[in-house]
């Protein structure tokens, strides 16, 4: 008997059935980590650069936040 059949039917339409996952080898697994590592790096760097960007805004608006503040 498969698996979906000893499932109650109201616990295969509330979770579904079970998918039967292919495990990554160990290599794959070393190549997505190094991927995830240059895009975070990627990230951090764009962050940086934002802010950057907005730090002459911010110059700008400050005294009329600090203004607005006051009152």
């Amino acid at each position: 008997m498969s698996e979906e059949k000893k499932l109650h039917p109201f616990d295969q339409m509330m979770f579904g059935g079970r998918t039967h996952k292919k495990e990554a080898s160990p290599s794959q697994e070393k190549r997505e980590g190094s991927n995830e590592g240059g895009s975070l790096l990627d990230g951090v760097h764009s962050i940086m650069n934002s802010i950057d960007e907005l730090k002459p805004l911010y110059k700008k608006v400050s005294p009329l936040l600090k203004q607005w503040n006051i009152k």
